[in-house]
């Protein structure tokens, strides 16, 4: 809970305090945030005094980096099947009522939440919707003027794998939990960039004792009983090469070995992610102007449009979503289905 009331703090920012700093009473919570850091990416660098000093800069800088995005996620939005139906922003982000009903009840998160005893009075839940956002051109119809054109460029908008994650009872709840995650997810950056190193470490000394023992057996071949029966040279070339190789691996395991030599190196590991956040994560608010068939609307709109905001999130090189708070409510979680007994009335 250290990281999650740390955060709580953090977000409680007054307007004496700029942007760019951290709020006094949130202070004396942030060597607990920084001990989260250490023990999870690694433990032995509590044995140094100034461990914390040391972190406490970068650990600061991410968790600023997170908030600045979090407090600009829009308003939540009533999630329902009803609500399809009747609100047009629904309407946009999914093709059918049914889409939405499915998208709640296939929410583990959600239904853990209201299934603990501790939420048994929260008739709804703020969470937080993701999905994948595609946008592709198609050809169709439009005025231009007076003038009905056909072959018309259009940028259509769609939205698929919907998943509902960090349900809360209140909205200032979710947002923490958000924040806890991402930032954990940041540590986790840092501590697969120390298992790479040493894995890569691992790999080359073991690849370093194979290369040598090969090329022992090959000297003793060339200059032991076996050149009774066969030529010393013929190992010869195969020898150079082998020592050649053996030579670039040594240099190779040299530089691995100095990527953790030292508790040193382990600070530049994590100071690299976490001063650097930017790099791993980041978020756009992104405003989008639809008419009824999802088609992007720059100009002025002749017809009605929907304004959804979102917002895009961008973790590494690998993944993009599109988030949107939501509420959900209690009584709109269908029941959960049985699968297997589903399909078998279908044998």
């Amino acid at each position: 809970m250290a990281l999650f009331d740390f955060i709580a703090r953090l977000l409680e920012r007054d307007s004496s305090t700029p942007a760019d700093r951290l709020p006094e009473h949130a202070r004396p919570l942030l060597p607990k945030a920084v001990d989260l850091v250490v023990d999870t990416v690694e433990p032995r660098l509590r044995a140094l005094p100034d461990y914390r000093a040391r972190l406490e800069g970068g650990v600061v800088h991410s968790l600023l980096h997170i908030r600045s995005h979090i407090l600009e996620l829009p308003p939540p939005l009533l999630l329902s099947e009803k609500g399809w139906r009747e609100d047009p922003h629904l309407n946009a982000l999914f093709a059918t009522a049914a889409g939405v009903g499915t998208t709640l009840g296939d929410s583990e998160e959600l239904r853990a939440f209201f299934g603990d005893s501790a939420n048994i009075a929260c008739d709804e839940a703020f969470a937080l919707l993701s999905m994948q956002r595609r946008e592709r051109t198609v050809l169709g119809t439009g005025l231009e003027g007076d003038m009905v054109r056909t072959e018309i460029p259009q940028q259509t908008v769609s939205f698929s794998e919907h998943r509902i994650v960090v349900p809360a009872a209140d909205e200032q709840t979710m947002r923490l939990e958000l924040c806890q995650r991402t930032f954990r997810h940041l540590i986790q950056i840092a501590l697969e960039r120390v298992r790479t190193a040493q894995e890569r470490t691992h790999e080359l000394t073991q690849f370093h004792a194979r290369q040598q023992a090969r090329l022992r057996w090959l000297q003793g071949r060339a200059h032991g009983l076996d050149s009774l029966a066969e030529d010393s040279r013929i190992h010869g070339d195969e020898i150079e090469a082998l020592e050649s190789e053996l030579a670039g691996t040594t240099a190779e395991l040299g530089k691995a070995r100095i990527a953790l030599g030292s508790m040193e190196d382990y600070f530049g590991v994590i100071d690299s992610v976490l001063s650097h956040p930017a790099d791993h994560l980041q978020a756009e608010k992104v405003v989008l102007r639809l008419d009824r068939m999802n088609r992007r609307v720059d100009a002025a709109p002749s017809t009605a449009v929907n304004e959804i905001t979102l917002t895009d999130i961008r973790i590494g090189e690998g993944l993009s979503r599109s988030v949107l708070p939501v509420r959900c409510r209690r009584a709109d979680l269908p029941e959960r289905v049985n699968r297997l007994a589903h399909g078998e009335r279908y044998l």
